[in-house]
């Protein structure tokens, strides 16, 4: 029963992000407010567990996992260093992939410290846990990617709009299987259900993961509170 109410939770949060996300697109290019309501809602997901089914909170609230982990590199120096270390082309990013490396850097979706591998990846699909901490774990975080030239081991930037938002270097690459992605992840394989469709449809052929070093945010028009600032002292 509890897992049934974990997985119905995480749905609710997806088919609101599907929505955001779609009032972002139709309101032309940036991140503006509706794509953050999607991000706010996708982040939701991954820490939804943990609010379901810990015991009442005294005071506030930690993390999910007990440590905010944020990726956010400050130092000038460092980020110029991390970047000469690319060897790849950059790749371009979606406003949704945006999005993803923004909640990573800011620890929304703590205690992740990056794209989640394959093996975590079908950690969650199965048993909704992150593979050796064991925690509860709604929905993946993964990055996609049609390019050939994405290998283990390769260090790329991760771009949107031309602005580098991290660097990744690759630990793991394969092709998914969507419709057991999708039936484990939305109870569903029918294009009818917006959560089947953006992975179906949206999602390219190819999953990477990698753990980040984030470099910057996205340019927004007006200023977005972290969890570290607003979100984990109010919930």
């Amino acid at each position: 029963m509890c897992a049934r109410v974990l997985r119905a939770c995480a749905w609710a949060a997806r088919l609101v992000s599907a929505a955001a996300a779609g009032l972002a697109r139709a309101h032309g290019p940036g991140l503006g407010g509706a794509t953050t309501c999607a991000a706010r809602s996708r982040a939701a997901a991954g820490f939804v567990a943990a609010r379901c089914f810990s015991a009442p909170a005294v005071g506030k609230r930690g993390p999910h996992g007990g440590k905010l982990v944020e990726l956010m590199v400050t130092d000038a120096e460092q980020k110029k260093a991390l970047l000469g270390k690319c060897n790849v082309p950059a790749l371009e990013l979606s406003e949704r992939q945006a999005c993803d490396v923004e909640l990573l850097g800011s620890g929304a979706f703590s205690p992740l410290e990056g794209f989640m591998t394959e093996v975590v990846w079908k950690s969650v699909l199965d048993n909704m846990r992150l593979p050796g901490s064991n925690l509860l774990f709604g929905l993946p975080v993964v990055l996609d990617t049609d390019r050939a030239d994405m290998k283990e081991g390769k260090t790329v930037s991760l771009n949107f709009q031309g602005q580098p938002l991290a660097t990744m270097t690759i630990e793991s690459v394969w092709k998914p299987d969507k419709a057991y992605e999708c039936k484990k992840s939305y109870g569903h394989t029918t294009l009818e259900h917006p959560g089947c469709r953006m992975i179906a449809m949206e999602r390219k052929h190819t999953y990477i993961g990698g753990k980040l070093s984030v470099l910057a945010t996205p340019k927004r028009i007006y200023p977005v509170e972290t969890p570290k600032n607003s979100l984990r002292t109010t919930i």
